[in-house]
């Protein structure tokens, strides 16, 4: 298993959680905050995904790094203009994505599955 496979199933996992948990926010009324998550979990999946190209085909580092916060800043950018319960509920995505990635990793190389 390599970390393209790791980014699949992590892919597989937020996708569904995120679109489930938007629709009961959405449902309650608060659609700021839906959208806010939706923006963030679509930004930090963009990242994530970058990351593993970069990490896979050998992107210069500092081009990986500036593109990588670039696809973050337009994330965070749009969600500001919305409103800062947005903004926040982003910033609460684009974790829940890395968290899921980096836990996903974690589990792959204790099994050893991750070379």
């Amino acid at each position: 298993m390599n970390v393209y496979d790791v980014l699949k199933h992590t892919i597989f996992v937020v996708v569904p959680v995120c679109i489930l948990i938007c629709l009961v926010i959405y449902v309650i009324g608060y659609t700021h905050i839906a959208l806010g998550l939706f923006l963030g979990v679509a930004g930090g999946t963009g990242k994530a995904l970058f990351m593993t190209y970069s990490a896979m085909y050998d992107v210069k580092p500092v081009v990986s790094f500036l593109l990588r916060y670039i696809i973050l800043g337009i994330v965070m950018v749009s969600a500001i203009q919305i409103s800062m319960h947005t903004f926040f509920a982003a910033v609460a995505g684009i974790f829940f994505v890395q968290i899921v990635f980096v836990m996903d990793q974690v589990k792959a190389s204790n099994i050893g599955e991750l070379g």
